[in-house]
């Protein structure tokens, strides 16, 4: 794995959606665009496995929440550099620093099926359930 590093550029999600206009979700990829476009999927709601590293970077868009975007990175099987976009600040970085260090599936099982809100209000998810979603989906 430490070849494919060295002599391929890494490219961020981003950059991969710059240079090809697909959207990458849930990795990291190592590659040539060409390469990295054969195992890419092209619905924005899959994730693909094209080129896979060791360590991975994820981002994940999340229903039914006030926030919008999640981005982690799995290093040596833990969750690290948890980010959130949106949603309430004070709680999200609670579940940030909470989860930093855990593997995804210790993570993901402490934070499956809160809910938000109160009586007539309560949603059906919450953004520790949507983040256990991507946790359970990018492992």
């Amino acid at each position: 794995m430490g070849d494919l590093v060295t002599k391929k550029k890494l490219y961020s999600r981003k950059e991969a959606l710059q240079l090809t206009g697909k959207s990458i979700i849930g990795i990291a990829v190592a590659g040539t665009i060409p390469s990295i476009l054969t195992g890419c999927a092209q619905d924005t709601q899959s994730t693909t496995s094209a080129n896979v590293v060791a360590d991975k970077d994820v981002v994940f868009t999340p229903k039914g929440v006030c926030c919008t975007e999640m981005r982690y990175s799995i290093k040596d099987g833990k969750i690290t550099n948890v980010e959130f976009d949106g949603g309430c600040n004070g709680n999200l970085q609670g579940i940030a620093k909470l989860t930093e260090g855990m593997t995804p599936e210790e993570a993901a099982k402490k934070i499956q099926g809160i809910k938000c809100g109160t009586g007539e209000e309560l949603k059906g998810t919450s953004c520790p359930d949507q983040f256990s979603k991507a946790l359970l989906q990018n492992i």
